[in-house]
This record gives C-alpha cells, sequence and structure tokens, in this order.
C-alpha cells in the first residue's frame, strides 16, 4: 500500500489546487489507508491457527485405555441383548472427524475423535449402540438388497423403453429410494441405541451428546431432507429427547 500513498503525494498538486481538489485528496489518502489497515487485521479463515492445529491434532490420539471403553461398552450391551460380546471385532481409527461405523462380520470401527469430542460416558454409550444397532438388526445386509433391487428396477425400465430419459429418471427414483431406507436404518438404529440407554444408563446424562454435536456442525440445506442417507440431526434430537423424558430417564 505504500507505493499507492508515494503515488498521490506525488502527482501535480494542481488537479487538487482550491478546497475541493484538496478535499479529494484527503479523502482518497484516508480511504487507502482504511484498505491498508485492514488488509493487515484480516486474517484469512480458511488458515487455523497453531492452536487450532494443535487442536486437530489431539483428535487423532488414542490408547489402550479408550480401547478398553469401547470394549467394556459392547462387553455390556451385548451381554444385556443376549449375544456373544466377542463376536464382535473392534478397532479404532485415528481420524479428526467425528465418526463410528459397523461393517460385515461385526466389525465396529471407531474414530479417535469420538474420546476427545465427546465429554461424557453416556455420549460414547449412545454411538456405540447405534453401530450395532446397524449390525444386530441386520442393516448392512438389507441396505445391499435395497440397493441391488432399485439397481435391478431401474435397468430393466432403461432396457425396456431403451430411451436415455428414463435411464436417468430411473436412476434418480432408485437413488432416492436406497437413500429413504438408509434414513429408515439409521432412526431404527437410534431407537435401538436410546431403548438400551433408557435402561443401562438411565440416570447418566450425556445421552443425546453426540447428535448435538451433529446438529452443531449440520450446515444448512438447500435440499430436501428426503434426499439425506440420514435424517436431519434436529429431528433425531427430538424424537430421542422425547424417548428418554418418556421413560423418565436423564437426557
Amino acid at each position: 500500500m505504500s507505493r499507492f500513498f508515494k503515488y498521490f503525494l506525488d502527482q501535480d498538486p494542481k488537479p487538487y489546487s482550491g478546497t475541493i481538489g484538496f478535499a479529494k485528496k484527503c479523502f482518497l489518502l484516508i480511504m487507502i489507508g482504511f484498505l491498508s489497515f485492514s488488509s493487515c487485521l484480516a486474517k484469512d479463515p480458511k488458515t487455523p491457527s497453531a492452536e487450532q492445529k494443535q487442536e486437530n491434532e489431539n483428535l487423532l490420539e488414542f490408547s489402550g485405555a479408550d480401547y478398553d471403553r469401547v470394549k467394556a461398552m459392547v462387553t455390556k450391551i451385548a451381554n444385556y441383548i443376549g449375544t456373544d460380546p466377542n463376536s464382535y471385532k473392534i478397532s479404532i481409527r485415528p481420524a479428526k472427524d467425528f465418526n463410528a461405523s459397523a461393517t460385515f462380520g461385526k466389525r465396529l470401527t471407531v474414530h479417535s475423535s469420538l474420546f476427545h469430542l465427546l465429554k461424557t460416558e453416556a455420549g460414547l454409550a449412545t454411538i456405540i449402540a447405534h453401530e450395532m444397532g446397524h449390525i444386530e438388526r441386520k442393516h448392512l445386509a438389507k441396505g445391499m438388497t435395497t440397493a441391488i433391487t432399485a439397481s435391478i428396477i431401474g435397468g430393466v425400465a432403461s432396457a425396456l423403453t431403451g430411451s436415455s430419459l428414463v435411464s436417468s429418471a430411473s436412476q434418480d427414483v432408485s437413488n432416492i429410494a436406497v437413500k429413504a431406507h438408509s434414513r429408515s436404518q439409521e432412526r431404527s438404529a437410534d431407537l435401538f441405541a436410546i431403548d438400551l440407554m433408557n435402561k443401562l444408563y438411565c440416570s447418566s446424562p450425556g445421552k443425546i451428546e453426540g447428535y448435538q454435536l451433529m446438529l452443531s456442525k449440520e450446515k444448512n440445506v438447500a435440499y430436501a431432507s428426503f434426499l439425506r442417507t440420514h435424517p436431519m440431526a434436529k429431528t433425531r434430537l427430538d424424537y430421542m429427547i422425547e424417548l428418554i423424558k418418556d421413560a423418565g430417564c436423564e437426557v
């Protein structure tokens, strides 16, 4: 910005002679100075501070004690519902994003960030129970069946008509069907988890902690909720809170 100051100061003073001309020059100098000062204060919002970088790195850390916590929760839940806790294969993945997942073979993966972002035992137990719900209610196999069926129907419709428009429309309908089925499964896993939390952690607060965190991070979306694979966090929170209160338990 200094060269702009120099440019204006070195200009022929004649165009700025008189009160109006002098005022114009002063106004220009003030505006340039303001912009220069603002640029010095402004920080790139995309560039994390040293403290934020450290916090992000901390999310990758976990210990054997964290594994033991998850193992204890899985054992407690499995024993209550009458399934073998040793049939579950537990792993912890160093990851910054808030997530956990269930896959075939009763494999349960927990991201290390959960141990840092969730402050209550019940909050972590709810997430673990949710993923176990997907496994115990066989959502993985059912989801695959739905996807295959939707794909076959779309393919047959396309083949019978020979129209690219029908093919595209069939694909869209298939995708919506799969996402709707996924949302149904998410709700089912939520209900599975909350039912268990009300029985095993009734007096423990923090059951919805993970869902509150999801809500705080959930961006406003311009598309309809029926195009999402997961229900809106606010919707999930509402029915979970209602179920917890109806059971007379601590939220």
